[in-house]
């Protein structure tokens, strides 16, 4: 894996990034400290955890939230007093 400064990354960004778009992985330090690696961008995987967390969000956003559980005896002219 290649090791470069931040300010080097800074002036060699447009060369890193086609070093990576290649799938080389790049080191960044700051002060001899590692602070970030620029890698190729993979999408994430569709698992089956997170396909069930979008099934429920969209179900959620579908049906809507009952907010008379949550706050009961609430009413929406008292959102505005002080």
């Amino acid at each position: 894996m290649k090791t470069v400064s931040a300010r080097q990354a800074n002036h060699e960004f447009s060369d890193l990034l086609s070093r990576v778009e290649r799938g080389e992985e790049i080191l960044i330090t700051k002060r001899s400290k590692p602070v970030a690696i620029l890698v190729p961008y993979h999408p994430p995987r569709m698992t089956p955890e997170r396909k069930k967390a979008i099934r429920h969000a969209l179900d959620v956003m579908t049906k809507g939230l009952s907010w008379g559980s949550v706050l009961p005896g609430f009413q929406r002219d008292e959102m505005h007093e002080r």
